[in-house]
C-alpha cells in the first residue's frame, strides 16, 4: 500500500572522524515510527496506532492488567502513536481478544485482526535468530489504519545469534520462542492452518536459500 514504508530500522554504518581523530564504525539509522511506516494520522478518530514493547506483560498476549489513560505506559507497552491522545482501549482489546476468546472465535477471527504472513514472518525471524529478548518486548506492533490488522516490527536484536541481552553467552539452542498469540496459533493443526503456512513460508525460504548459494558457487567456479 505505502511503497517508500520501511518496516523495521533502516541503517547505514559510517566511519566517524571526531577533529581529525578516527572515533571507530557507528551505526546511522532512523528509528522505528508513524513517519517511517506511514501509518495513517489522527483525524478526530483513532487510525494509525503504534506501540512499543520496552518489558514483560500485556506485550506477551498472556496478561491482561488494567490500563490508565493517564500514563503512557501499560503492560509493557509504550504508546508512540498516535501524538494526540492517548487511548490504551485498542490494543487491549486486541490482547484480550487473544487470550478470553473461545478457539473458534481466534481461529476464524484473528487474520481479521493480525497480518497473518507478518506475524509468520515473525515467527521464523524470532526463532531462526534465537531472539530471546524479542518475544514481547523489543517487538513494536502496528496498525497502518483503523480498518486494517496489527502487524510487528522487529528492533533491538541484541539478545541474538547465541548472545543474551546482556552480553552473555546463552547456550539454550533448543525449543521454539514463543509468546501468546503465537501458543494459540500453534494449536492450529487444520488444513491451511497456521502450523502448515508456516512449515510453508520455511520451506519457502530454504529454498530461495539454497538457490541462491548454488548461484554464488556458480559463478564463483565460472
Amino acid at each position: 500500500i505505502e511503497p517508500k514504508a520501511v518496516n523495521g530500522i533502516e541503517m547505514e554504518y559510517a566511519d566517524v572522524f571526531l577533529n581529525g581523530s578516527y572515533n571507530g564504525i557507528y551505526g546511522v539509522g532512523e528509528r522505528v515510527d508513524n513517519k517511517q511506516l506511514k501509518i495513517k494520522d489522527f483525524d478526530g478518530q483513532f487510525r494509525g496506532e503504534l506501540y512499543k514493547g520496552i518489558s514483560w506483560g500485556a506485550s506477551t498476549y498472556d496478561q491482561l492488567p488494567e490500563y490508565d489513560n493517564n500514563s503512557l505506559t501499560w503492560g509493557g507497552f509504550q504508546f508512540q502513536y498516535p501524538d494526540e491522545i492517548t487511548d490504551w482501549s485498542y490494543i487491549y482489546n486486541f490482547v484480550e481478544f487473544v487470550i478470553k476468546s473461545d478457539d473458534a472465535d481466534f481461529k476464524n477471527q484473528i487474520s481479521n485482526k493480525l497480518q497473518i504472513e507478518n506475524a509468520i514472518d515473525y515467527f521464523i525471524f524470532l526463532n531462526l535468530l534465537r531472539a530471546g529478548d524479542n518475544g514481547g518486548k523489543n517487538v513494536y506492533v502496528a496498525k497502518y489504519d483503523s480498518d486494517q490488522p496489527y502487524f510487528f516490527v522487529p528492533w533491538d536484536l541484541d539478545g541474538t545469534f547465541g548472545t543474551a541481552w546482556n552480553g552473555v553467552k546463552d547456550t539454550v539452542t533448543v525449543g521454539l520462542l514463543s509468546n501468546g498469540i503465537y501458543k494459540r496459533m500453534l494449536k492450529d493443526y487444520s488444513l491451511n492452518g497456521f502450523r502448515e503456512q508456516i512449515n510453508g513460508r520455511w520451506s519457502d525460504l530454504r529454498s530461495t536459500i539454497i538457490q541462491s548459494a548454488f548461484l554464488i558457487d556458480m559463478l564463483k567456479s565460472n
